[in-house]
């Protein structure tokens, strides 16, 4: 479950625009024990109401937090820090607010009668309700946006020393984000298994596959995908048109809902992709259409990313644009096999059963190039 907080700042100093540009930024300079205690007991993906204080003195913004507490560098003595016990979180833009809801609109809401923005009002950082969140968000006109804004930048911002505890605040996420989001990286972190089984590829063409002639490769080969570092990476890349070396590529397909189907068939492929290293490049592609925000999106990349160190090539859809492209529900696996010319050879929709298994790995096995006979 994540944590509500409200963190404040003086907009001369560092406004909510300010985040917005920077994308991601360092919460420093706090020096009340109170609020770095604050700052230490936040999560990832917990959000934080952004409250300009001093000057305008109202909510502006929605912010969330993507790193856990670490040493707070201003505090460093060889860089004209006091050497204080002090922390930092790194957070990032969500949204900025409709309608800005003033300090004397929460005072008069009944509501918010306990809030800590009152109660704890010396305090930069203090620890709110979930439904003291929703009814800010309410008055600001404001709901959480499906894609909020979180650039990868990684920018600190400045502490002004003489009023470094009346600045910042945090607060969590709603509550059935970060859950929901979690959820979906654990189920994402089975795309590929890649276990050693004993499935013998043979058998006639399986009914759930459509054969090249039907389908056209260039909506999956051009798809705009990214890796985990966030660059973007076309399938087409992998064909050198100039030469006749270009792989074999299986691409397989899945979201959330998915993500466990056919693993007997991705063990296989796993083994006959260890014994074609060179010719045969299996892809997994993350359909994650609608996770495009923070902390979804790094719930699903540190999912993710083990199976990229392990070896396995790793592609996210943010906007499932393969799934849309080739008519794919939302919770149906699926299996491309691109030929090395870059044609499509096969796509299996959903569950495959055993012979559909067998007959759609004859098919890549078949793709591959014959070794030489030296016996």
């Amino acid at each position: 479950m994540p944590n509500f907080y409200l963190v404040k700042s003086e907009p001369y100093v560092f406004s909510f625009a300010d985040l917005e540009r920077d994308g991601r930024a360092s919460w420093d300079g706090v020096r009340n024990f109170e609020a770095r205690n604050n700052l230490r007991a936040m999560k990832q993906g917990d959000l934080l109401l952004f409250y300009h204080s001093n000057e305008g003195k109202e909510v502006v913004g929605v912010a969330t937090v993507i790193t856990t507490a670490y040493p707070d560098p201003t505090a460093n003595p060889d860089q004209g820090g006091d050497g204080g016990d002090w922390s930092v979180v790194d957070v990032a833009p969500v949204c900025a607010f409709r309608k800005p809801v003033g300090l004397d609109a929460i005072r008069k809401e009944p509501r918010l009668a306990d809030i800590n923005l009152l109660r704890r009002s010396r305090l930069s950082v203090v620890p709110i309700t979930e439904a003291e969140f929703a009814c800010i968000l309410h008055m600001g006109e404001t709901t959480l946006p499906p894609t909020p804004l979180a650039a990868p930048s990684r920018k600190r911002a400045a502490a002004k020393t003489a009023v470094a505890d009346s600045r910042r605040g945090t607060r969590t996420l709603a509550q059935g984000r970060a859950g929901k989001a979690r959820g979906a990286a654990s189920l994402l972190a089975a795309l590929c298994v890649l276990a050693p089984l004993t499935l013998t590829a043979r058998g006639a063409a399986a009914e759930s596959a459509q054969v090249a002639g039907t389908l056209d490769a260039a909506p999956l080969l051009d798809a705009r995908l990214a890796d985990l570092d966030d660059q973007t990476a076309l399938l087409r890349g992998y064909y050198d048109t100039s030469s006749s070396a270009s792989p074999v590529v299986v691409v397989l397909h899945q979201d959330r809902k998915s993500a466990k189907e056919n693993a007997d068939f991705k063990a296989e492929l796993g083994r006959l992709s260890k014994q074609n290293l060179s010719q045969l490049r299996v892809i997994a592609l993350a359909d994650v259409d609608g996770y495009d925000f923070w902390p979804a999106k790094g719930f699903v990349k540190n999912a993710l990313r083990p199976l990229r160190n392990q070896g396995a090539t790793v592609l996210v859809d943010w906007r499932g644009s393969v799934r849309k492209h080739y008519g794919l529900s939302t919770g149906q696996s699926a299996v491309f096999v691109v030929g090395p010319s870059g044609e499509l050879h096969a796509l299996a929709r959903g569950k495959l059963s055993t012979d559909d298994a067998k007959s759609l790995l004859q098919k890549i096995s078949d793709l591959l190039p014959t070794p030489s006979a030296n016996h």
